[in-house]
């Protein structure tokens, strides 16, 4: 029960922290590749 705890409990909520700050980082830079697509096709066209 104490390993559980100290241990998982702590893990387990700073790998569910990570995934979000990964996702939200990763849903960022798409957003901002797609920005700078949509600006590039502007200046082509």
């Amino acid at each position: 029960m104490l390993f559980a705890e100290f241990v998982l409990k702590p893990a387990a909520e700073y790998g569910f922290m990570f995934l979000i700050k990964n996702y939200t980082y990763i849903g960022s830079v798409s957003k901002m590749n797609a920005l700078n697509q949509f600006i590039f096709q502007g200046t082509q066209a």
